[in-house]
């Protein structure tokens, strides 16, 4: 699910993932120990520019969901 460059980075800095917006359906249980990869459509939520990249690459920890 593609979310924008300035969300991806905020959840780097802060040491977390978001995806789905609360909606645990479109995730699935995702695996310990496996691999989550961004890609940001835009550099900002609502006004942003196109952006189309990976922006971060990021490990799950934790054993599960919230």
């Amino acid at each position: 699910m593609p979310q924008s460059c300035d969300h991806v980075l905020k959840g780097v800095a802060d040491g977390f993932a978001q995806a789905g917006h609360e909606r645990k359906d479109l995730m699935g249980k995702p695996s310990k120990r496996g691999w989550i990869v961004f890609y940001s459509a835009k550099d900002g939520y609502e006004a942003g520019n196109p952006l189309q990249k990976l922006t971060a690459l990021g490990q799950v920890t934790g054993e599960e969901p919230y």
